[in-house]
């Protein structure tokens, strides 16, 4: 099928960025167009909070850096190595999940509950547990299919399971990297006959940023 001139042009809108270079660029479209999906979705305002579960991987890292340009207060829940890099991505407040039970901890800081909450970690049982740490009437969100609509609901909460946004809009994420509100996250690469290693560094858990795989 051929574009039509409106979809042409969103896509050649989104070609690479000529500051990115292509491992880094290699870990926007799903990543960072499902964190964009996901701060959307919130619909958390300006001034909000919102807590995101696995901060500094890849559709996290990309999650808070778009929620922070947004004007959104981001929580971020990551390992206590990780804080740091946190607060760099845009993150103002930072919770060690190592450190006790998550919602506990979240309503000890905010005692009214967060606006929405933002999961890449948790499976389904997870993420209800969750439910009390957002308001009623806010969102818990998952992009690996964990959010029971149903299940949420009887919380007075809203579960969304977030994809990646459309393809055209990878054009808005390049608006955002070239004038500085975002930028691309740590990398780590491995050539394409170390797949394996690559599989099981993502499978860990602990990455941070994005793994990818290089064809000389």
């Amino acid at each position: 099928p051929t574009l039509g001139a409106r979809s042409q042009h969103s896509l050649d809108e989104a070609a690479k960025p000529a500051s990115v270079d292509h491992p880094g660029a290699a870990g926007i479209p799903t990543a960072g167009l499902t964190g964009l999906e996901a701060v959307e979705a919130s619909g958390v305002a300006d001034g909000g909070t919102l807590v995101i579960v696995g901060a500094t991987g890849g559709t996290g890292g990309y999650a808070v850096q778009l929620a922070a340009a947004r004007g959104i207060r981001v929580i971020a829940v990551s390992r206590t190595e990780n804080v740091e890099y946190a607060g760099e991505l845009g993150a103002v407040e930072a919770i060690d999940y190592t450190a006790g039970d998550l919602t506990e901890q979240i309503l000890a800081a905010h005692p009214g509950g967060v606006d929405a909450l933002f999961d890449t970690f948790h499976d389904t049982e997870g993420l209800v547990a969750l439910a009390d740490a957002v308001k009623e009437g806010g969102a818990l969100l998952s992009p690996k299919a964990a959010a029971d609509p149903d299940a949420i609901a009887a919380s007075g909460r809203r579960g969304l399971n977030v994809n990646r946004a459309p393809i055209e809009r990878l054009a808005d994420m390049n608006r955002l990297l070239e004038d500085g509100s975002i930028s691309i996250l740590a990398t780590t690469t491995f050539p394409l006959d170390d797949a394996n290693e690559a599989l099981a560094e993502v499978a860990s858990g602990h990455t941070r940023g994005k793994v990818v795989l290089t064809i000389d």
